[in-house]
């Protein structure tokens, strides 16, 4: 992973000044004009009472906790690296970008109390759609992704993101937004200190939100103003129709999720995902580094696997915090700097089970994470190395999980544009992680991609062909205040 002397950097964007102008979250606006875009078994967990460790504080809250069961990996993560990339004109490569400024982002433990349900009902699903052994996905890509996309939604369509999520799009968006600016603090080191030669690499982490349209379709303006609030993301055009521009297009994501993630995320975005119908692209990427706080032994040691005992590489060393209950046994590797750690979890009762107690009670899994973080415990750890990557398609699975209308003709995403009709066809998301005896480095990538559908579907239709009555009222009282029988318009 390229650390050095075990004795990079995140970036930040630019953002726009304007004054704030606010915009209903509970649902999409019509008081402003739509804008036209421009043209793995043992786990060797064994406690024993702390001895003091200078300058380790545990009670300080981590700005990114990533939790591993034994077969399965959860990668959860946080932070910001600005817009921009390529795929556009404009500021840092957008098109078109709100004047509203990003919004100060609230408390962090908001972040965690709204992200650890999504992870307990998210992971069993990508481990089914994975259908290997192992899997490493991404809760906080997916949750980012789909809200940017979900704050376009309407009606049913936005009540069932909604239940899947977790929340109301209003609260979810507050919890990107503090997920993205948290990365704005890593790292914590000291600026002195950033090149001490004998100290490790400074952790390192980021994160970015972009998003293309098609070139020529109107966007309702609250839309744009709620993706530089809360995601610090303008828009990028492209010409899906044209087979060449596509691929252009396609080049252009799948090399800002490449830089983003350190070549650790390829070819995101495949050839087959965009089509000549395809709208609206929204894409989040994310990157972490961090190096341990002293490094680990590497030995090979047996591992009990489901389909029997193999032989892997372990890694030995000591972790910080303790957790145990009826479901599991835990404990973490922080980084150097604190700034990341590995949260990891045996199961007392096997995976599956571990795995069902945690969706059917997400507040096991956020005592699990708190219980490690203040714990006091030092722990000898031996667990294997890790080298895992996964490739999922989740439209299936998401669909699964409750929100089946945004796949389909009954889409509404009239909070997006009111004159262009979009479903769901893919949501596409790749992830990887490496552990070894110097330190951990992951990456993941979410794309949600949006096909032209017909227009939303009224829910009832009334042709007034026939004799009717008219009523004009007051709103307030809905006293009739002049009222018309029309038996013949044209007499």
């Amino acid at each position: 992973m390229g650390f050095q002397n075990h004795p990079s950097s995140s970036s930040t964007s630019s953002t726009s000044s304007a004054s704030s102008a606010s915009s209903a979250l509970s649902g999409p606006s019509a008081s402003t004009g739509p804008i036209v875009v421009g043209n793995p078994g043992r786990s060797g967990l064994e406690r024993r009472p702390r001895s003091p460790r200078p300058g380790l504080d545990r009670r300080r809250l981590l700005a990114l906790l990533a939790a591993i069961p034994a077969t399965g990996a959860v990668l959860t993560g946080c932070g910001v690296l600005g817009g921009g990339g390529a795929g556009g004109g404009g500021a840092g490569g957008e098109d078109l970008r709100s004047e509203i400024p990003p919004l100060e982002p609230g408390p962090v433990e908001d972040a965690h109390g709204a992200l650890v349900p999504f992870t307990a009902t998210f992971l069993p699903a990508a481990l089914a759609e994975a259908g290997t052994p192992n899997v490493v996905c991404s809760p906080a890509s997916a949750l980012i992704a789909l809200t940017m996309t979900g704050l376009g939604a309407a009606g049913q369509t936005r009540a069932q993101m909604e239940q899947v999520l977790g929340g109301p799009m209003a609260d979810l968006a507050e919890v990107s937004n503090i997920l993205r600016t948290s990365m704005l603090a890593i790292p914590s080191r000291a600026e002195e200190d950033l090149e001490n030669p004998d100290m490790p690499e400074p952790d390192s982490a980021a994160l970015v939100n972009a998003v293309w349209f098609r070139e020529g379709m109107e966007v309702q303006e609250p839309y744009l103003d709620d993706l530089s609030r809360y995601f610090d993301a303008g828009v990028r055009t492209a010409d899906f129709v044209e087979e060449g521009p596509r691929e252009e297009a396609r080049a252009a994501m799948n090399g800002l999720v490449e830089e983003v993630t350190d070549g650790m995320i390829q070819d995101l975005v495949p050839a087959q995902a965009l089509r000549a119908n395809t709208v609206i692209v929204l894409i989040n990427a994310l990157h972490l580094k961090g190096a341990w706080q002293a490094p680990l032994t590497e030995t090979t040691a047996p591992f009990q696997a489901e389909g029997g005992e193999v032989s892997v590489p372990m890694l030995q060393g000591e972790a910080a915090g303790w957790h145990e209950d009826a479901h599991g046994q835990a404990t973490m590797l922080p980084t150097f700097d604190e700034d990341l750690g590995l949260v990891l979890v045996r199961p007392v009762q096997g995976l599956a089970s571990l795995l069902e107690a945690w969706q059917a009670d997400p507040s096991l899994l956020a005592a699990l994470l708190s219980g490690v973080a203040s714990s006091e415990d030092v722990v000898d750890l031996t667990m294997p190395a890790l080298d895992l990557a996964s490739d999922l398609s989740l439209a299936d699975a998401l669909a699964e999980l409750g929100m089946p209308d945004a796949f389909s003709g009954a889409a509404d995403f009239s909070g997006i544009s009111a004159t262009t009709g979009i479903s769901l066809s893919h949501v596409l998301q790749k992830a990887t992680i490496v552990v070894d005896a110097e330190g951990m480095e992951a990456a993941a990538a979410t794309a949600v991609i949006g096909v032209e559908s017909a227009a939303p579907a009224a829910l009832h239709a009334l042709v007034l062909d026939v004799p009717y009555v008219a009523l004009a009222i007051s709103s307030a009282t809905l006293a009739p205040l002049v009222v018309a029988v029309v038996r013949d318009p044209g007499a």
